[in-house]
């Protein structure tokens, strides 16, 4: 569920108190003048240690190294999700991606606390997972930059979304929406990373561009990895209804269940039309691994860099929901980038070949340097779905 972009205003408010003590006092809500009891949340929930006993991780620095991490980034509701009775809508997806003792948790805070929601109810649907409680004294960049060195193995992010920023907070008046921006994105460091890292925004307009750059681009050049992301508006309407066995994030829609939304009409008038995309970074150095989502084609992958007389190795594992297309050939194509746009760049050497639901290498040899990318192709027009990893030599 996302704002009506007609009220995509951001005001400026003071910054709401950093509490650590995980107890109940009477302490005022922020920009307010009511004072009454409500929860006082921790920053860090206590883990069971391996050895029986009990530590606390107070911080991500200190999580075990050796662990290959699920990161789940939970935003808090708003006002209007507080009257709908949908408080718990992101906490509800974050729960079905996964509650596991190698998942993590980072939960916004503030939002949750003026919504008087039970923080004990967030902590026992996290399961065994990591839980951690975010608010503006540190920033999500600093958070995840925090992590051991390449141990993100998947990021997922269930929020509020505007065009540049994923809004772990919107939706209270008089308070300034915040979370991560694209300025913020590019300071990720990709060494926290996997090199299979799997990274998804589950929140309106993180594929929207603004000032021709949208977070799921900044991130994924940032990180060095295929971020997908929504253009438009989600709907969380799965994770609030009591009846939905498998829940998923779905594509707003300008009447559902016999009811009009205006928010969506409006934002599909803009040009925001509701559609899930997997983007992959312009251009990083070196050799790479990555995951990728195509149809018929897969236009480009990122850009690399080939030296003179260099070599060019790609594996492909890819996979289909489709039984019937397993088995069937797809084409890869290397392509030299001289102009910079898609559709115009020669074709290096023989078109090489990948077989669905089987793992393929394809390889070029003795290359002209320069930038090169990938393009990716079969007939069946049936989703395909892999991890293509590619290999550079130097002469």
């Amino acid at each position: 569920m996302c704002p009506d972009p007609v009220h995509e205003s951001r005001t400026t408010a003071p910054q709401t108190q950093t509490l650590t003590a995980p107890e109940t006092l009477p302490h005022p809500l922020p920009d307010s003048g009511d004072k009454r009891t409500i929860p006082i949340w921790s920053v860090a929930r206590t883990e069971a240690s391996l050895s029986g006993g009990e530590s606390s991780v107070s911080d991500p620095a200190k999580l075990p190294t050796g662990h290959r991490y699920q990161v789940v980034i939970v935003g808090s509701p708003g006002e209007a999700e507080k009257a709908a009775g949908h408080m718990y809508q992101f906490v509800r997806a974050a729960e079905s991606a996964g509650v596991g003792p190698d998942t993590v948790w980072l939960v916004e805070r503030s939002g949750y606390e003026r919504a008087q929601a039970d923080p004990a109810e967030i902590r026992r649907r996290a399961g065994t997972a990591y839980v951690f409680w975010i608010d503006e004294s540190r920033s999500l960049t600093d958070l995840l930059n925090a992590f051991p060195s390449g141990s993100i193995g998947e990021m997922s992010a269930y929020s509020h979304g505007l065009p540049g920023l994923l809004a772990l907070r919107h939706g209270w008046p008089g308070v300034r929406d915040y979370g991560l921006t694209t300025g913020q994105a590019r300071a990720l460091a990709p060494s926290v990373f996997a090199k299979d890292a799997l990274i998804s925004f589950d929140s309106c307009n993180s594929a929207t561009p603004q000032d021709g750059e949208s977070l799921a681009q900044v991130t994924a050049q940032a990180a060095g990895h295929a971020v997908t992301g929504w253009t438009g508006r989600t709907s969380y309407h799965d994770y609030n209804a009591q009846d939905e066995d498998q829940p998923q994030v779905q594509p707003s829609e300008i009447l559902r269940d016999g009811h009009p939304d205006f928010g969506e009409f409006w934002s599909q008038l803009r040009g925001r039309y509701p559609r899930h995309q997997a983007i992959a970074p312009r251009n990083v150095p070196g050799g790479f691994s990555a995951w990728f989502s195509m149809r018929a084609r897969l236009a480009a992958t990122r850009t690399f860099s080939v030296p003179a007389g260099g070599w060019v190795y790609a594996v492909i594992e890819s996979s289909s929901e489709t039984v019937g297309i397993r088995g069937l050939r797809g084409d890869v194509l290397l392509h030299r980038s001289e102009r910079h746009r898609i559709g115009s760049d020669p074709t290096e050497g023989t078109p090489g070949a990948f077989v669905v639901g089987e793992p393929s290498k394809v390889g070029w040899t003795e290359l002209q340097g320069g930038t090169y990318f990938l393009e990716l192709y079969h007939l069946s027009g049936e989703p395909v779905t892999g991890q293509l990893t590619v290999e550079i030599k130097a002469p």
